[in-house]
């Protein structure tokens, strides 16, 4: 080294030596006329080695320039990280590999299964996100369809009077429809939410809720379309019940509850349709008696006074006209218990 040194003196310098098959590291710093050097011998240098690999988990050697083992063990099987002369600044090159590579590849195997039901779980979640959202989204388009057709009855009361509400004000009721796919449906005024009361299959003219807001009555032609039936059916559903069926008389769309709940006011017409009369039937057995009032026109629509003393009509032929009946229906007998003024 020192003949090197003086051959062509440097200012410092690093080498690694095999002395006795051992490695040896040999630094140095000189002048022209002077040289000091340090001799890091095999047992230091296995010493710092070992310092540096305690308590990890890998193998780790270095090589020399000829690629032979100078220090420390490399496994052959498994990762590999290599690290050159120039990455480490030592004299010698870096290898590093793992002490159990059984174990090391099982735990990649299981982070990779643990990865893919990461992947399953998530495609399941977004899966089930996506099959709740189209859900929410078809009952919205229903919702709205259901609203839709109900605003459109709702608008068709200016013609005919389709609508009814409960006296409390917070559900309305309509008759939608046309032939099979008519029903009768109620709709939530707070929250706009519709539902199905009823199916009808055919047309309904005219229906009014019960005083006591449980039941509504409507109106449907007779099926040998020479008389017209009067139904009841519960707001919470239920099976329609037959109450009465009126011969001789064609549906029309006037229809009102006495304030008692126990007669229904209709509004019907003759054969010729250019006469119009008003029936009171009895919800309990369906008997009715005809009123004699005789009106040119259609009625539009019927309204009991809070007392049942007086009913309001509208209709006329040329013209709309309203008028107030009182004392043309005979006395309904009195419920048990009630006096009848």
């Amino acid at each position: 080294m020192y003949d090197r040194w003086s051959a062509g003196p440097a200012s410092a310098g690093r080498r690694a030596l095999r002395l006795e098959d051992q490695p040896t590291l040999i630094s140095w710093t000189g002048t022209a006329d002077r040289l000091d050097a340090v001799l890091a011998g095999p047992d230091y240098i296995r010493s710092i080695w070992a310092q540096a690999l305690r308590g990890q988990p890998v193998l780790g050697g270095l090589t020399d320039v000829d690629r032979q083992l100078a220090l420390g063990s490399v496994g052959k099987d498994g990762q590999r990280a290599v690290r050159t002369t120039d990455v480490t600044g030592l004299p010698w090159t870096l290898c590093v590999t793992s002490a159990d590579p059984v174990a090391d590849s099982a735990f990649i195997a299981w982070r990779r299964r643990l990865l893919l039901s990461g992947f399953v779980v998530i495609a399941l979640v977004l899966a089930a996100g996506s099959y709740f959202i189209t859900r929410s989204i078809a009952r919205e388009l229903a919702v709205t369809r259901l609203q839709s057709e109900f605003v459109s009855a709702v608008s068709h009361e200016f013609r005919t009077p389709l609508t009814s509400i409960r006296p409390d004000g917070k559900i309305a009721f309509a008759a939608v429809g046309q032939g099979k796919n008519a029903s009768i449906r109620a709709l939530d005024v707070a929250s706009g939410q519709a539902r199905v009361i009823t199916g009808t299959g055919a047309y309904v003219p005219s229906l009014a809720a019960s005083p006591d807001g449980r039941q509504i009555a409507y109106l449907e032609a007779a099926d040998d379309a020479n008389g017209t039936v009067l139904w009841l059916v519960n707001v919470d559903g239920g099976v329609p019940q037959r109450i009465a069926t009126l011969p001789f008389a064609t549906p029309g769309t006037g229809l009102a509850w006495t304030p008692d709940g126990r007669y229904v006011l209709m509004a019907d017409y003759d054969r010729t349709g250019k006469r119009s009369g008003v029936r009171r039937v009895s919800v309990a057995d369906g008997t009715f008696v005809s009123s004699g009032v005789a009106l040119d026109g259609m009625l539009n629509g019927l309204s009991m006074s809070p007392d049942g003393r007086q009913l309001a009509v509208e209709g006329g032929v040329a013209k709309t006209e309203s008028w107030v009946l009182e004392n043309f229906l005979p006395k309904p007998a009195a419920a048990p218990g009630v006096k009848v003024k």
